[in-house]
């Protein structure tokens, strides 16, 4: 089974990307209840 760079180097960045996005969202998510 042969892993291609592109999604190699593609997988752990949308990792990192949805792991921002939610932290984000919780911070918006605090400040609207506060």
């Amino acid at each position: 089974m042969v892993i291609s760079p592109r999604v190699a180097v593609l997988e752990p960045g949308s990792y990192a990307l949805l792991a921002l996005g939610l932290s984000l969202f919780g911070l918006v998510a605090r400040r609207r209840r506060a």
